[in-house]
């Protein structure tokens, strides 16, 4: 069988303006990701400190109020 030769493609390079442009969109979404990542850790953070601070102060506060 004989092997084929590919045809040679036309490749069109982008303006600078489009790889600028591309380049501002690739940074935004790092960014966005960036803080949107440190967001739901900072609201982990919170959400872990709550149910520590339950644990450690509502069996506390409860028998305080029976008696």
């Amino acid at each position: 069988m004989p092997r084929q030769v590919p045809t040679p493609r036309t490749v069109q390079i982008p303006s600078a303006e489009a790889v600028a442009k591309e380049r501002e969109r690739l940074q935004y979404k790092k960014k966005y990701n960036r803080t949107l990542r440190s967001t739901i850790y900072a609201l982990l953070v919170v959400a872990a400190l709550a149910v520590l601070v339950a644990t450690i102060f509502l069996p506390v506060l409860a028998h305080e109020l029976s008696e």
